[in-house]
């Protein structure tokens, strides 16, 4: 009986996680508000639970990254930004609390990075990236199975942890056109929540990836902050506009 509760909870949790499918969408609206303090909030609603990626403006200028579920309770890739000052925290979150991989940076210096479990740390990560240790060419730190910095052969730059050799969530993927995604990735793949900004013309989208392409709920916003599109996104296009 505990084994066929522990599997069905595992199921629960999967689905829980899960980023909002197209049969998913009926009740959904997008989400502009202030916050009292001088902020603003962008994302979605479902009724009035707040669901999918949540973009959060502080009125101090800085910035906050969730995603929520279909009951409200973030879950998976988070971050906070603070611009002015280059700071970068990235890190995972179960049920409203840090859990799982995180690290800190300011501008491109490492901070820490650490594991958490139910909002403790419990373990420490970069001893071999700060003591410039390397277990693979083109590497810092550990980048088969840890937290390390790691340059491909065709000068892209992957700042994060590592399971069997592949960047894994929370990443930083700097690429050469200078273009850089913070988030969830997945077999060398943006696959899940994250930010995305385009080296090209400053805008950048924050929201849901599948398989390196827009897909799923998200925001796509100029260079100076205004909204370019927003809703559905399929294979790279937006599909619903909300």
């Amino acid at each position: 009986m505990k084994l066929k509760f522990t599997l069905i909870f595992a199921l629960v949790s999967i689905l829980a996680t899960a980023q909002f499918t197209e049969k998913q969408l009926d009740g959904v609206e997008f989400l502009q508000m202030e916050d009292g303090s001088g902020g603003t909030i962008y994302g979605f609603t479902k009724g009035k639970i707040v669901i999918g990626p949540n973009f959060h403006i502080r009125g101090d200028g800085s910035r906050i990254y969730l995603y929520y579920d279909n009951e409200g309770i973030t879950q998976g890739f988070g971050m906070a930004e603070v611009p002015s000052t280059g700071l970068m925290k990235l890190f995972e979150r179960e049920d409203n609390i840090m859990h799982g991989k995180a690290f800190q940076m300011t501008g491109n210096q490492l901070n820490w990075a650490q594991i958490y479990k139910n909002g403790k740390i419990k373990k420490i990560t970069e001893i071999a990236y700060t003591s410039k240790l390397s277990n693979r060419k083109n590497c810092i730190g550990n980048c088969i199975d840890g937290f390390g910095m790691f340059q491909t052969s065709d000068e892209q730059l992957l700042f994060g942890y590592f399971k069997g050799m592949q960047p894994i969530t929370p990443v930083i993927h700097v690429f050469k056109s200078g273009s850089m995604y913070q988030g969830a990735m997945k077999k060398w793949e943006r696959e899940g929540f994250g930010k995305y900004k385009y080296s090209s013309d400053g805008s950048y989208y924050i929201g849901m990836w599948k398989k390196n392409k827009r897909h799923g709920l998200g925001i796509w916003f100029n260079k100076d902050g205004s909204i370019y599109k927003k809703g559905y996104f399929k294979k790279d296009e937006l599909k619903i506009n909300m």
